[in-house]
């Protein structure tokens, strides 16, 4: 219900968001068609919509502007992308990570990562070496059994260091607006 009031209005408030947004909400409302004929039907949609629009007619806030932004529309367009199969899941997710670390890859293993995940900043400063070193330290990765939270998993992996130390690390996956699944350390 959100994006659909956002959307309307932005519509109301910014004379140029309709024509820059029309693509991407259409697509957006195409890919979630069930809900949004749903959620249209409903005397709380309605009444929200009718609030927005009687407020943005005594005059939009500075809030109001602000959401209308290019950022709400690219948004939309991640949400509809198709999902890159090398990120269907949180298993392919890992296997795709570990043998880019192998390859020594380093794009693609930052492409694993969710975008503030501290461990890119990790994977920049080291060596093509340290980043095979890394993929070839990781055993097998194994899911909590317990049913995933929404858009969240969890996992554990052993890694045996240089050392020769076993250590076990917690793995969390996200899913993202599109439902691929990045990793986030």
């Amino acid at each position: 219900m959100i994006v659909m009031l956002r959307k309307a209005t932005c519509d109301l408030v910014s004379p140029t968001f309709r024509e820059r947004s029309d693509d991407a909400y259409a697509a957006w409302q195409r890919k979630n068609a069930p809900a949004v004929d749903r959620l249209r039907t409903t005397s709380r949609y309605r009444d929200a919509l009718e609030g927005a629009r009687a407020a943005v007619a005594r005059g939009p806030t500075d809030s109001e502007r602000e959401i209308c932004s290019d950022e709400f529309i690219e948004l939309l367009r991640a949400e509809v992308r198709p999902v890159d199969p090398r990120f269907a899941s949180p298993h392919q997710t890992w296997q795709t990570f570990v043998a880019a670390l192998r390859a020594a890859d380093r794009d693609r293993a930052l492409e694993c990562l969710t975008e503030s995940d501290a461990a890119r900043v990790q994977l920049a400063s080291r060596s093509p070496e340290q980043l095979r070193q890394t993929g070839n330290s990781f055993g097998a990765v194994q899911f909590d059994a317990a049913p995933p939270l929404a858009g969240w998993r969890d996992a554990t992996v052993v890694q045996t260091l240089e050392t020769g130390t076993v250590i076990r690390r917690h793995l969390t996956f996200r899913a993202t607006a599109n439902g691929e699944w990045k990793l986030l350390q």
